[in-house]
C-alpha cells in the first residue's frame, strides 16, 4: 500500500496491460492496436518492443493514465477484447503499474510482490 501512495503523491499514476504476440503475429496486433489509438478507443498511449533478433514474443504495451481508475482499465481491457487481441478463454494478459516498473519489482524479486497488479481473467471475471 505505501508503495501505491507514493505512486499517487507522486505523480506516477500510469500503468499497462502487456502482452507479448510471437513474432508472426506483432505486426497485424500491433496494427489494430494504433488504429484504435487512433480512433480513441483506447487510452492516449501504446509501445512495442523493438526486434531483438532472439524470435521471442515482443511486449506490446497499452497504457492507461491512472491505476486506480478500474472503470478505465476495465474499459481499455474490454476494447483489446472487442479487438479480438485479448481472449478471455485462452492465456490472460496482465497489467502493471509503472511505480513497479520504476521500481524494477519482477516476478523473482526479494519482496514477495506479484509483478503485476491483476490479469485480465480477474478483471473479467469481476474479482477485482
Amino acid at each position: 500500500q505505501n508503495i501505491f501512495a507514493l505512486a499517487k503523491d507522486t505523480g506516477v499514476t500510469c500503468g499497462k496491460w502487456m502482452f507479448f504476440p510471437s513474432v508472426d503475429y506483432v505486426d497485424s496486433i500491433w496494427k489494430t492496436v494504433i488504429t484504435a489509438l487512433d480512433n480513441g478507443e483506447l487510452g492516449d498511449t501504446a509501445k512495442v518492443a523493438t526486434d531483438d533478433g532472439s524470435g521471442q514474443g515482443r511486449l506490446i504495451c497499452v497504457y492507461t493514465d491512472d491505476f486506480g481508475d478500474m472503470k478505465d482499465v476495465r474499459r481499455v481491457l474490454e476494447t483489446l477484447v472487442e479487438k479480438g487481441l485479448v481472449d478471455e478463454e485462452s492465456k490472460p494478459i496482465y497489467y502493471k503499474c509503472d511505480a513497479y516498473t520504476y521500481l524494477d519489482i519482477k516476478s523473482d524479486n526479494p519482496y514477495g510482490l506479484k509483478a503485476s497488479l491483476f490479469s485480465s481473467r480477474d478483471v473479467l471475471s469481476g474479482k477485482v
